[in-house]
């Protein structure tokens, strides 16, 4: 059984994307110590550096559907 960590993606315009950042920043290396894979779709909904509120619901938290294809 392999545990995948999930990094955590960011909020268009959200005042804790620096907190989720260095959250991530940490969770990346820290996983590999201890064997984890980490599932890192932060990345994905960033557009230009920023996030990109076309990818995210209404809410602006969660991603819209078909947010996420690769």
């Amino acid at each position: 059984m392999q545990l995948i960590v999930g990094a955590i993606p960011p909020a268009p315009q959200a005042t804790w994307n620096g907190c989720v950042e260095r959250w991530n920043d940490q969770a990346r290396p820290g996983s590999r110590i201890y064997g984890c894979r980490v599932a890192d779709d932060y990345p994905v909904f960033r557009v230009d550096g920023r996030a990109d509120p076309a990818l995210f619901a209404t809410d602006v938290v969660h991603p819209a559907p078909g947010a996420c294809r690769g």
